[in-house]
């Protein structure tokens, strides 16, 4: 379960938004531990507009070869794992950094689907 549904996400990206208070000043004002995740939910809204703020109930599995290009793409632009995400529409640019960290340990075959399987 998501520690902050999207209705309350939508609420305060558009009270950012509106101009009434900063990002700082709306985690104090809801108890958020940080303005971290608030930046991030208002970078997303502005990019991909309620979609960027909406939780993705999909697991998407992506390519190797569309891993390969978009850290080719990072690697010959030096663009930030954000840019990197907006430029191939992506939301979730911590998953970048995770195949950059993988593709260094294991190579092309770390980034490889694994077949996920349940013991009981």
């Amino acid at each position: 379960m998501a520690k902050y549904s999207d209705e309350f996400k939508l609420k305060i990206v558009q009270e950012y938004l509106s101009g009434s208070l900063g990002t700082k000043l709306l985690a104090r004002k809801y108890g958020m531990p940080s303005n971290s995740s608030i930046r991030n939910w208002i970078n997303s809204y502005k990019e991909f507009g309620n979609e960027g703020i909406v939780r993705g109930y999909s697991n998407k599995v992506y390519t190797v070869q569309f891993k390969l290009d978009v850290l080719h793409f990072k690697k010959q632009t030096g663009a930030s794992y954000r840019d990197t995400a907006i430029e191939f529409k992506m939301n979730n640019p911590s998953l970048i950094a995770s195949w950059q960290r993988i593709f260094l340990d294991e190579g092309v075959k770390g980034l490889k689907p694994k077949k996920k399987c349940r013991t009981n």
